[in-house]
């Protein structure tokens, strides 16, 4: 899009003073600029991401990119100079006519960029992702075959063993490839007939579910419901992903129309194949290369030039008001919404200030966030009467004003409690909650609560090893964790968890373990309501 320094430039002027950034999507190399990275960092530095997709001359002729070796390396020297700390490139492998000199070429080019970015900023990294090349319908490279699994995996250990090359001088260049097991499903997928139904229903039935998380992936089962498909059909993975398919084939989308001829795809295959430049005429209406997309009635060629954008006169500074006012609101999450994840609930709540038209002032440097300040996290799954934040904005805001405009702006599942004005200078949310309340309802086929606290209370021990990703586990005294623990009925407790700034404390589900099995902690098993926060003068 050739105007978009102009539009930048009208955005910033427009909503920079609310602190509205801009993240881009993977750029051209030769579309990165001066100019266009002086916009973006007007408010924030949102991370740039450079797509060559290819690391030789050759390989971006067979692709018709463009761009060349030289753009990378400006792009690179313009985002490193502007102060940014981190560029991330795009790569692929498994191009067609693609050489193992193409794929070494990926570590050695990004080497090159790091060597410069270092000499102009001594903090810069580079992420090098790699994904693999997967042909899809109505582009020139459908007929094409994807490249196997074992070839896949043949060209990243290739990957990583030029990294290993260069050495620590290098570790702030991270290349990080495509998982190869669900790249060896992608072309079956994208290229595949109704025949293909059979594999997903098979992988399905074996329990199959969000596949894109590696996790949850299982390359065996897949293997074996393409290899139920080809038991039923004859073909299985390799016909679909796998094979050329020849000029005349009966392609499984050929019915539907997408304006682009086929003939035409095949002629720019050839040229491709040739190494042979396809002229884009989105840089002139006098380029036209007959591809059938346009019949010049209600589709047309549309081109930009930048000369052509007309900038939007700046608008008028808007002061902030004087003074400011610092709020303490208490907000309930039930139905829907206890399903948000505390990160998802800082999102939605900040969205509902902007809805709401709150100014907020934000922190300086080069992420500027508004000033709010949340209570301890709620698990997720746990209903809550008693959730906190603090919020800082400009002027002296009347707070049942502010409060009926987050009212009107919550999303389904929020519910506006109490909101009350602070005084500044006050000690933070994080260290005036010293405990929480919870209430726990008990499925009907759950064991006596009463017998069950008269047991935990009888034990002279009881701890929890809490696992953490990255860290040495951490153990959780349950015993002091526990303030206040009682059996309302049979099927009812209540209790009060310790809150700490600076220590681990107990969660809920560690607690209900302990007294009940992990049966209990199964979403939906037991309704846990977190009722209540306990506040208390922090310690001097």
């Amino acid at each position: 899009y050739s105007c978009i320094d102009g539009v930048l430039e009208d955005f910033f002027d427009e909503f920079g003073p609310e602190n509205v950034g801009i993240s881009l999507p993977s750029l051209r190399t030769e579309t990165m600029s001066e100019r266009l990275a002086s916009q973006i960092k007007r408010v924030r530095k949102s991370g740039f991401t450079v797509a060559p997709e290819a690391a030789t001359e050759r390989m971006r002729r067979v692709i018709n990119k463009g761009n060349a070796e030289r753009d990378l390396l400006n792009a690179v020297d313009t985002v490193f100079t502007a102060g940014w700390d981190l560029v991330k490139f795009y790569f692929m492998i498994g191009l067609p006519t693609e050489r193992d000199e193409d794929v070494r070429a990926i570590v050695t080019l990004s080497a090159e960029a790091l060597r410069r970015g270092k000499k102009l900023n001594p903090r810069a990294q580079i992420n090098v992702g790699i994904s693999i090349f997967c042909p899809k319908p109505f582009t020139p490279f459908k007929w094409d075959p994807m490249i196997s699994f074992e070839e896949t995996e043949r060209r990243q250990a290739m990957l990583r063993e030029e990294l290993r090359k260069l050495g620590r001088g290098y570790r702030d260049l991270h290349v990080k490839p495509h998982d190869a097991r669900q790249g060896a499903l992608e072309g079956a997928l994208a290229l595949g007939d109704r025949r293909l139904a059979t594999a997903v229903l098979h992988a399905y039935r074996r329990g199959q579910r969000l596949d894109g998380w590696t996790e949850h992936f299982s390359l065996e089962t897949w293997q074996e419901a393409f290899a139920e498909a080809e038991r039923e059909h004859g073909v299985g993975l390799g016909f679909f992903a796998h094979r050329e398919k020849g000029e005349g084939e009966a392609l499984p989308f050929d019915h539907i129309d997408c304006e682009v001829t086929k003939p035409y795809l095949w002629k720019a295959r050839m040229a491709a194949l040739k190494e042979a430049a396809v002229p884009d005429c989105a840089y002139g209406e006098e380029i036209c290369t007959a591809c059938g997309a346009c019949d010049y009635e209600v589709v047309d060629t549309i081109v930009y030039h930048p000369e052509d954008y007309r900038r939007q006169p700046a608008p008028a500074l808007q002061r902030a008001p004087a003074g400011r006012t610092l709020l303490r609101l208490r907000y309930a999450k039930e139905g829907v919404a206890v399903a948000l994840s505390h990160l998802e609930t800082m999102t939605a709540l900040l969205r509902t200030f902007r809805r709401a038209g709150l100014s907020m002032p934000h922190s300086e440097g080069f992420h500027p966030k508004p000033k709010v300040s949340f209570g301890p996290a709620c698990p997720v799954g746990t209903e809550s009467h008693a959730e906190y934040l603090d919020l800082e904005l400009f002027g002296m805001q009347d707070s049942a004003e502010v409060a009926d405009g987050i009212r009107l702006n919550l999303p389904e599942g929020f519910r506006v409690v109490s909101c009350d004005v602070l005084r500044p200078g006050g000690p933070s949310l994080a260290r005036t909650i010293r405990g929480i309340t919870y209430r726990v309802e008990l499925p009907e086929d759950a064991p006596d609560a009463a017998l069950r606290l008269a047991e935990f209370a009888a034990r002279e021990e009881a701890s929890v090893m809490r696992e953490r990703e990255g860290k040495q586990p951490v153990r959780i005294d349950l015993k002091k964790s526990v303030d206040c623990l009682v059996a309302e009925n049979a099927r009812e407790i209540r209790f009060t968890l310790r809150a700490g700034e600076n220590e681990a404390v107990a969660r809920p589900s560690e607690l209900l373990a302990a007294l009940f099995g992990t049966e209990l902690t199964r979403p939906g098993v037991a309704r846990i309501v977190r009722e209540n926060a306990i506040f208390g003068i922090p310690a001097a």
